[in-house]
């Protein structure tokens, strides 16, 4: 079983290259989510010497926890190599170990234990997120922190729905965590509304935060007849619109040997 599949991994890395210059100008949701998820990882009132960021993009959320939590070691990965180049020139005052490879394939080079593994906005792009969370439970210490956030069902629910990407429910994270012997901490909600003057700025956004790969299909969101179909209320692109998520915040400790 693989997380992606090679075409979708390497679409998805071309996706968010081409939107790394543009990136930290528009990911205002993904800043303001990383923030809330930083307070509930410091409300856990734990000492975290040992960090790995899944999914850093340029390093903006990256940068929050590297300026707000003392750590030993610090590890920042990424499937994008210009969002690698940028995270480094960001947190170039950090301490920071960073690896271009999909979520799937990292793995602690020292083989360190972690105590705490992120993923902010990010996991939603693995196919098989079982099998990342178990790889992810495997790199953890005993009693190990795992804190990420994921848009859930129904995010995105103004666009057609072969032209978004599949959720899933709180229900189907929360099961799997459980499955693989992980005991929640902290599981919440938050529905975001996004307002946009028109459809074409709303598809400007999705495409400047490299979303507009579906990973269901061989397209990305471009084309303006193709465009012209995404929205289910309107084809008309000078239209204002919205673009509503629901995003998913999930805080699990492993479970250590004596708790099972």
């Amino acid at each position: 079983m693989t997380v992606l599949i090679a075409t979708d991994k390497q679409r998805i890395a071309r996706a968010f290259n081409r939107a790394a210059a543009t990136y930290d100008q528009q990911a205002n949701l993904q800043q303001a989510v990383g923030e809330i998820l930083l307070q509930q990882v410091k409300e856990q009132g734990i000492q975290y010497d040992h960090i790995t960021d899944l999914g850093c993009g340029t390093g903006l959320v990256t940068d929050l926890f590297a300026r707000q939590l003392e750590y030993q070691q610090f590890n920042a990965v990424d499937i994008s190599d210009q969002s690698i180049a940028k995270a480094k020139i960001r947190l170039a005052n950090h301490s920071i170990n960073f690896e271009q490879t999909d979520i799937k394939n990292f793995k602690i080079h020292d083989n360190q234990s972690q105590d705490l593994i992120l993923a902010n906005m990010s996991l939603h792009w693995c196919d098989d997120i079982p099998l990342v969370l178990n790889a992810v439970k495997q790199q953890l210490n005993e009693s190990g922190l795992l804190a990420f956030t994921i848009p859930l069902s129904p995010s995105l629910n103004e666009l057609n729905p072969n032209s978004k990407n599949w959720f899933h429910t709180k229900e189907d994270i929360s099961q799997t965590c459980h499955s693989l012997n992980f005991k929640s901490s902290m599981i919440s909600t938050e529905k975001i509304i996004l307002n946009f003057d028109s459809a074409t700025k709303a598809l400007r956004y999705l495409q400047k935060t490299g979303v507009n790969v579906v990973k269901s299909s061989n397209k990305t969101l471009h084309g303006r007849d193709y465009l012209s179909k995404i929205f289910q209320e309107t084809s008309d692109l000078s239209q204002p619109v919205t673009l509503t998520f629901y995003i998913g915040f999930f805080l699990f400790r492993k479970i250590k040997v004596d708790e099972t």
